[in-house]
Parts: C-alpha cells; sequence; structure tokens
C-alpha cells in the first residue's frame, strides 16, 4: 500500500481509471472523499456508485468488478466487500505501490445523502448530521439513520445533494465544506431565530 498522502492529480488519474473499467455498470458514478473536495494530498480514492441491476440479486457492476479483476493484475480486492462497500487496491506506476480505492454502493433514493456524507470531511459531516438542538445545523426534526434522512419518523429520500444542502442553508462546494462554514450557517440561523 501507499504509504502516506499522494497527490491530488495521481488520485484523479486514478479514479478516471476505476469509473473507465466500471463506470458502464452503474446508474450513476461518482468520485467522493478528498479528491472531490481537491485536497492537495490525498491518502486513498472514494467513489460512490448506484449499480445497475441485473435481477436475482445480481448487478452489472459485480459482473464488470468480476471481469476487471480475473483479466488485470493491476487491480485485487481489498479488505472489505459486502453489499454497500466493496475495497480495491489499484497499483500505481507513480508510487510504485497499491492505493486504496473505496467504492460505496447505494440506491437512487439515498445518492444525495450517501454522496455528500462520503465526500466528507469528517468534522464537516459530523456538524451536518446533527440536530441544531445538539449544536449541529441540522432541523431539529429530521434525523439520519442507516443511510437514510427521516422526517418526524418517516423516509425523506435524498436523490441529489442538493436536498440535504437546503436544509442546512444552501449549496457549499465540495472544496469549501469544513466545520466552520457550518458554524457560520449555524449562527447566522440562530440570528435570524429560526
Amino acid at each position: 500500500m501507499a504509504k502516506g498522502k499522494f497527490p491530488l492529480k495521481i488520485g484523479e488519474v486514478m479514479a478516471r481509471v476505476v469509473i473507465e473499467h466500471i463506470g458502464y455498470a452503474c446508474e450513476k458514478i461518482e468520485v467522493a472523499g478528498s479528491v472531490r473536495r481537491k485536497k492537495p494530498r490525498i491518502g486513498d480514492i472514494e467513489l460512490v456508485c448506484v449499480p445497475v441491476k441485473l435481477g436475482n440479486g445480481v448487478s452489472l457492476l459485480d459482473e464488470a468488478l468480476a471481469k476487471w479483476l480475473a483479466t488485470s493484475d493491476r487491480v485485487r480486492t481489498g479488505s472489505k466487500w459486502g453489499p454497500k462497500a466493496r475495497q480495491l487496491e489499484l497499483y500505481a506506476d507513480q508510487l510504485d505501490a497499491w492505493v486504496q480505492v473505496e467504492l460505496y454502493i447505494t440506491t437512487p433514493e439515498q445518492w444525495g445523502y450517501i454522496l455528500a456524507f462520503r465526500t466528507g470531511p469528517k468534522e464537516f459531516n459530523m456538524k451536518w448530521l446533527t440536530q441544531e438542538i445538539k449544536g449541529g445545523v441540522l432541523p431539529d426534526d429530521y434525523y439520519f439513520e442507516g443511510g437514510w434522512l427521516f422526517r418526524n419518523g418517516r423516509r425523506v429520500p435524498t436523490p441529489n445533494e442538493s436536498d440535504i444542502f437546503a436544509l442546512i442553508g444552501g449549496w457549499i462546494p465540495p472544496e469549501d465544506r469544513n466545520p466552520q462554514i457550518l458554524q457560520a450557517v449555524r449562527r447566522q440561523r440562530l440570528w435570524r431565530g429560526r
């Protein structure tokens, strides 16, 4: 595995390689994590996808991954391999090392939440996932559980990231996501009396 962090440009190229190999097997696929936030140095590559379903519990993604793993010595499975997350290791010539790739699998109804959550960073997530009454920015009648947004006990689909950000004060570009910006949103709401 790559020791420490590596340049964003290498991560962007490697993310494109993953998308080239499995993108056709997904209804949606997008880069998340520190690559999406455009951090100059990153530690891994994260992607979120909605696989194309073939029926009988099989997805086209399963077939695409099996084919890629069987035909390339530049990719191998990592330690996680389940219905919601798959871990791959991709060989990076520029680093002479294997790089971890996290592939998070979701549904169209959960896409917005999962993409926002997996884009992070962790400190930002902790603020927007927390209700206002507990010091966060999420309206008090909403909460998250098991990858779903709930309002007053009912599931609320989040097919777009904008569905999440509409609740917390408006769109925040990935590269600007930090807990300080959410503190400013919270102060503005308190000032307005919301």
